[in-house]
């Protein structure tokens, strides 16, 4: 095997609708490849831009449109397709043949592309080149990153050539599923490198004069996911009331009405809240937080325990979010507050006993690397014939 095998390769990452998290775990791993597979070549492809508009529609708006208002309706949707293929609802079969168009326009953009290698970080894709290799209708060497806590049946594709999930009670489910235990990898979620990096004393300092922000108060950071499907605000007002020791980073992304919500709080709360606009700093400000208060999405989640920051996660959408909840509470990973009566019943003050057993779990289940590691198998592994001479 040469030095750098993968010089002059192609790297196609493919990610999708229905949250940003397949996205950023996607945009993570190409971050890292570019770092350390100089010469591979890396393309990004959100599959949701080869969509019919009907589609596209029902995989974003509708989507989203279910998970505020019509959350039953999703829950029955995902927990009656969490089956063997053999007893897919109608529903599904219906999905089926209304996707074929698309299903087309992305297999013959593969077939443009021609890459060596394809990671996953959604299941659409994962279920569509997975059903065309068992199939026999394509060859490519193709893996798959499950960006939760959970495994749903639709990750189940024995056609596909790796997996790559966040822990051992997945990778029991999978091969119990029928996928060969040499094919699946605990690695956890991939993220960006700057919630592996350690902070000091002198850089948290630092952050907050840059940012603007008291150098002796005591944040909890509020995030809700890029869709801020979930109660930022009334989080927020609830952690404010009940605990007077702390202040709050409410982070609103893109939601100009939310980040105005939360600048009218100020009065209430001087020197207390702080709104933060959409940011590429996340992890800057996570730094200076002690403690976090999330919609435990799996990149999400992912991020707090690189940083070993002690999380409340709320307001779980309504399926595999809910089962991330149980997995991190289970585990002491995180603590779940079903409702916000609940949150003020918590000990959400700086050094709080759970907070610490928490922390020393992180330690234990350490996954800082997954985008590194999920890479080194892909590029490197001997039963890639591209990884070889």
């Amino acid at each position: 095997m040469s030095e750098k095998p993968w010089t002059g390769r192609h790297l196609l990452l493919l990610s999708g609708p229905m949250g940003t998290g397949h996205v950023q775990a996607s945009l993570a791993l190409a971050k890292y490849a570019d770092e350390r597979y100089p010469g591979l070549k890396v393309t990004h492809l959100n599959v949701a831009e080869l969509m019919t508009p009907g589609l596209r529609i029902f995989f974003t708006g509708f989507y989203h449109f279910m998970l505020r208002h019509l959350s039953l309706i999703w829950l029955y949707m995902y927990h009656s397709s969490n089956v063997p293929p053999a007893n897919t609802p109608l529903f599904r079969k219906l999905m089926l043949i209304w996707r074929r168009t698309f299903e087309e326009r992305l297999m013959k953009r593969i077939a443009e592309y021609n890459p060596d290698y394809i990671i996953c970080t959604h299941f659409l894709p994962a279920e569509i080149i997975g059903r065309a290799k068992s199939e026999l209708k394509v060859d490519y060497f193709t893996s798959s990153v499950i960006t939760d806590f959970s495994v749903h049946w639709t990750y189940i594709q024995p056609g596909l050539d790796l997996f790559f999930v966040a822990n051992h009670d997945m990778s029991l489910i999978m091969h119990l599923r029928g996928i060969g235990r040499e094919k699946i990898y605990i690695t956890g979620c991939p993220i960006f490198p700057g919630f592996s990096k350690s902070y000091s004393v002198e850089d948290k300092e630092r952050l907050r004069g840059e940012m603007g922000l008291p150098q002796d108060a005591n944040f909890v950071m509020v995030m809700m996911g890029g869709e801020n499907i979930g109660r930022v605000a009334a989080i927020t007002s609830t952690l404010l009331d009940n605990f007077p020791g702390i202040s709050v980073l409410a982070m609103t992304g893109n939601d100009n009405k939310l980040y105005q919500q939360i600048e009218t709080m100020k009065p209430k709360y001087p020197g207390r809240v702080f709104p933060i606009a959409f940011t590429t700093r996340v992890n800057d400000y996570m730094a200076i937080s002690y403690l976090v208060v999330s919609k435990p999405g799996g990149i999400t989640i992912s991020e707090c325990l690189a940083m070993k920051k002690p999380v409340i996660v709320m307001d779980p959408i309504r399926g595999h979010e809910e089962k991330n909840a149980t997995y991190l509470a289970t585990h002491g990973l995180a603590a779940f507050s079903e409702s916000m009566v609940h949150l003020t019943m918590m000990d959400a003050e700086r050094g709080a006993t759970w907070m610490q057993m928490v922390a020393n779990n992180h330690s234990i289940y350490d996954r800082r690397d997954a985008a590194g590691n999920i890479l080194k198998v892909v590029i490197e592994w001997e039963g890639n014939p591209c990884a070889q001479n």
